[in-house]
């Protein structure tokens, strides 16, 4: 997850659809969804953007890859949903393969936690999307309008094998959250108090929550500027979140990395896709809290 100088924040989950198992062989290394968090941010001055930015990726160059270096969990080879914000609008994109749907949220709060979210009726969509879908053998014309979330979900067994909460459990406590304080002065401080409820949300263990942003968008005629709070550690209910905000000569540091794939750990300077902190000129790109949540105030 990360924000950019244009108001732009994006944040992906991990996702397992029936396409992780069909077609190419997902170990081979393609896109890993925090790729395409980096890549969108890197290129895009509207969510809207954002959304072309990673369709065209993933169409292109498909999505897939190991994604975990703990030998534990080296059958985890997940897709992707993301949630992206402006100061204007909000998107939710799920995508499956290749294949991908997007709807803009417009009122209410917004949450994911590794489920496809978009069903019937996207906003945005693959090209001919029920031809490919009927083609695959997900879905039919005879049942009606394509939701694509129940054409493409998948279960996942290995969450019950490895004890982890299932994401249905951590949606919908993040939804109830989220609406208790959706009262018209949800502050940051509600945000800050939800990212660290331990029962669901922030996760410890051998899959720990590793960081958590939350970003205060200010309206374009505002002369308050935006500000994006970081915890940049992991386990959010201990970490302290830190604020900062895009300026002209803004210093985020050297951009050196921990390298999570040396087994001496050395330092590196270069993107790392293992949980590094991936730093740009004008991005801040921080590893995923499993929960992304969105107070809308439109």
């Amino acid at each position: 997850m990360g924000s950019n100088e244009h108001s732009v924040c994006v944040g992906c989950t991990a996702v397992w659809t029936k396409m992780c198992s069909e077609g190419a062989d997902n170990s081979q290394p393609k896109l890993l969804g925090i790729d395409l968090v980096r890549l969108a941010l890197e290129r895009a001055k509207t969510s809207r953007e954002a959304v072309e930015v990673i369709t065209t990726l993933l169409e292109k160059y498909g999505q897939g890859g190991e994604c975990y270096e703990n030998q534990d969990f080296q059958d985890w080879k997940h897709n992707n949903s993301f949630l992206l914000v402006d100061r204007n609008e909000a998107w939710v994109l799920d995508t499956a393969g290749q294949h991908w749907a997007a709807k803009k949220v417009t009122e209410g709060v917004c949450n994911l936690s590794s489920q496809l979210r978009v069903g019937k009726n996207p906003d945005l969509k693959t090209d001919e999307l029920e031809d490919k879908t009927e083609k695959l053998g997900f879905w039919s014309t005879d049942k009606g309008d394509l939701d694509f979330s129940a054409a493409y979900s998948a279960d996942f067994p290995g969450l019950i094998e490895k004890n982890i909460q299932p994401p249905m459990k951590r949606y919908e406590k993040g939804k109830i959250l989220m609406e208790e304080n959706a009262n018209g002065s949800f502050s940051l401080e509600n945000m800050f108090k939800i990212l660290r409820e331990e029962e669901c949300l922030n996760m410890t263990g051998q899959l720990m929550t590793t960081s958590s942003q939350v970003s205060v968008l200010q309206p374009e005629d505002s002369h308050i500027p935006n500000t994006h709070w970081f915890t940049a550690t992991p386990n959010t209910y201990l970490s302290v979140f830190k604020p900062f905000i895009f300026c002209p000569g803004a210093d985020i540091g050297s951009g050196i990395g921990l390298n999570c794939s040396s087994k001496s750990h050395s330092f590196i300077y270069s993107v790392n896709k293992f949980g590094t902190s991936v730093i740009t000129p004008l991005s801040l790109s921080l590893s995923l809290s499993l929960s992304l949540m969105l107070p809308l105030q439109l």
